[in-house]
């Protein structure tokens, strides 16, 4: 093959054009173009007569071996394909090679390669690639984090079609109502299983909008839990392409058990306030309706005295005595349930105090019902009122035997608890259980209220329960109840154990010195009480200066001729308070006794000043043997010394 036959066929063509001798794969001929594009000049020092293999890299001879050679191999011509080539100063330049195999009657078999500088292309193609690469890795890695956030949140990640089929779903979502990721991606479990029937209009309703709209706003609803209970939810949902939307779900149990919880705190703050208006209301009640005894019980005695041999009158008299008895006794209750009681608690066995009222315990409930004691072994120490005791344990009963008409078993017992903590007090535990009909929860939920009774009308006062509860609490317990209807009902009341300290016995009683004679000054502003009173002191021998208000004292004291031996005092009185008068009073004569009389509360006296003033006192109501023996003991008393006190204004 003549050179210059190849260079006025191929070296005006302004691709780079060589042509190899397939017998030795060496490069006969390569035109100005090819030259150039390997940076190699023509001639000897060029790349003619340079085998073939010599600028390619190994990725371009494997290449040409396993696609060229097949190619052609397979009758397709020309063949095409990509290589690597080196040029002369090292560079790597990329090139597409078109081949064309043909003979020649002097070289023999040739193919002739025209070849197509992609280098510009094939770099912007690696750095296109590269660049993928790069956006495909940040992804990964932003699916990655977004997985990772959200798993470890608490909102649950729905990814389904709008038909509603899952196509991921968090682990959030997944815990939320008890199944695994891999339920829900193998359809196992749907959506629409756990949605309870009720809620399902509401689904179809968030599925129609999502399909209209693109979005359905954050609507609420239920899902079933796999343990049966239902998962309130707020759920809102929006597309992001065409058929696939992205939900996310709110679990608002917690935020439903602290609605409750609010709910349950405002009632029971609805409640107290509730019994601390009827406790000030049962206090003003009190006041004037033990103003009221006071007069009846001292009456019905004296006229039972009075009348030593009129039977029928004596009969009359103690019908009228007994019922002012249960009048004082209602009124008992209504300070108690309040707290205001004055209470006088001291340390005493529970189990004594049971043991002590076992028979009355068993006369009040009755023959019929079968009556049961389990005491600790030990003793079991508390601090309380031993009346208040008596009274819990009273009230107990008779509300156990009230549930039991047909008969039954009461069971009383006491048994300690560890405490608390390591460092608290060890507790005391009474309950007291009944075989009878129990209550329903609207009952139970009301027993403790004032006034409530299940009763019929006239056959309770609804104050039982109420008292107990206030006393356990001013003994600084607890009360509960566990009850079911037809299965009986346990009362449980927990107090602090007072073992550190010795059971007190009740004080006996003080003799009482012989009447002398000596000059009372009674103030009392109720008429009723003051001529009560002054009667039968006046008939107990005493010489009675009788005042309706402490102005009226003052002057009386002032006027006396003769030296008063004791002041006798109504607590809460219109122009002064009755401590102040005997402060005042005082100031006169230092060696003043005196006693004070109260209807009212324990908290009324308190702000009065009558603890501070430490001086006897006489709770309203009183009976002649109750006075008489008051103002006994308050005369046979020394005056203590008094400290400064501010003075008090006219009421």
């Amino acid at each position: 093959m003549a050179t210059v036959r190849l260079d006025l066929a191929l070296g005006a063509l302004s691709l780079p054009v060589a042509v190899m001798r397939v017998s030795d794969w060496v490069i006969v001929y390569a035109n100005p173009a090819c030259e150039r594009m390997y940076a190699a000049s023509a001639g000897p020092t060029g790349i003619v007569g340079r085998p073939f293999f010599a600028s390619q890299t190994p990725s371009g001879i494997e290449n040409f071996q396993s696609v060229v050679l097949e190619q052609l191999a397979s009758g397709r011509v020309p063949a095409v394909y990509d290589a690597e080539r080196i040029r002369k100063d090292g560079a790597v330049v990329f090139v597409r090679v078109t081949v064309t195999p043909f003979d020649d009657p002097m070289e023999g078999p040739l193919w002739v390669g025209v070849i197509d500088d992609v280098t510009a292309r094939k770099r912007d193609e690696l750095a296109l690639a590269e660049m993928n690469q790069r956006l495909e890795e940040a992804l990964a890695n932003s699916e990655k984090r977004f997985r990772a956030i959200s798993d470890a949140g608490v909102v649950g990640v729905v990814v389904s079609s709008v038909a509603g089929e899952v196509v991921d779903v968090n682990e959030a979502c997944a815990k939320m109502f008890g199944y695994s990721r891999e339920e829900y991606l193998s359809r196992r479990v749907s959506f629409t299983q756990i949605t309870p029937d009720e809620w399902i209009p509401v689904t179809l309703e968030s599925r129609q909008k999502l399909a209209t709209k693109g979005y359905a706003e954050p609507f609420r609803k239920e899902f079933t839990h796999r343990d049966g209970r239902r998962v309130p939810a707020l759920v809102t949902a929006v597309k992001f392409d065409d058929v696939h939307s992205i939900a996310l779900v709110v679990d608002l149990s917690e935020q439903q058990r602290t609605q409750q919880a609010l709910r349950a705190t405002e009632e029971q703050l609805r409640q107290a306030q509730k019994m601390e208006a009827v406790g000030r209301l049962a206090g003003g009640v009190a006041h004037d309706f033990n103003n009221l005894l006071s007069v009846v019980l001292s009456a019905a005695q004296m006229l039972q005295e009075e009348a030593p041999h009129d039977q029928q009158v004596r009969a009359d008299a103690q019908l009228i005595y007994d019922a002012a008895r249960r009048g004082a006794n209602l009124t008992k209750q209504l300070l108690l349930f309040s707290r205001q009681e004055v209470a006088e608690a001291r340390v005493l066995d529970l189990n004594q105090s049971l043991r002590t009222i076992d028979d009355m315990l068993r006369r009040l409930v009755g023959e019929d019902i079968d009556f049961e004691l389990d005491c600790e072994n030990a003793p079991v120490r508390v601090k309380a009122d031993p009346g208040h005791v008596e009274q819990v344990l009273m009230n107990l009963a008779v509300n156990a035997r009230d549930a039991m008409p047909a008969g039954g078993t009461i069971r009383i017992a006491t048994h300690l608890l560890p405490p608390r903590v390591p460092s608290g007090r060890r507790r005391v535990v009474l309950t007291v259980t009944d075989t009878g009909s129990g209550m329903d929860e609207a009952t139970r939920s009301r027993i403790f209220e004032p006034f409530f009774t299940t009763k019929e009308k006239g056959k309770g006062t609804g104050l039982g329960l109420s008292t107990v509860f206030g006393i356990v609490h001013e003994a600084g317990g607890t009360i509960s109840v566990e009850t079911r209807l037809g299965a009986g009902t346990t009362f449980t009341i927990e107090l602090p154990c007072a073992d550190e300290e010795k059971v007190e016995e009740a004080p006996e009683p003080e003799s009482v010195p012989k009447l002398a004679g000596e000059t009372l000054l009674l103030v009392e502003d109720e008429q009723q009480v003051r001529r009560v009173a002054r009667r039968i002191l006046e008939g107990a021998g005493y010489r009675v200066l009788e005042a309706a208000d402490p102005v009226e004292a003052l002057s009386l004291f002032e006027r006396s001729t003769t030296p008063v031996d004791l002041v006798l005092a109504d607590v809460v009185m219109p122009k002064m308070n009755g401590v102040e008068l005997i402060r005042r009073l005082r100031d006169q004569a230092p060696a003043l006794r005196a006693l004070c009389m109260s209807g009212y509360t324990e908290d009324e006296t308190a702000r009065s000043g009558l603890q501070e003033l430490r001086v006897p006192m006489l709770q309203k109501p009183f009976t002649p043997e109750s006075l008489k023996r008051k103002v006994r003991e308050a005369l046979a008393q020394p005056v203590r010394a008094r400290t400064a006190h501010p003075r008090l204004p006219f009421a």
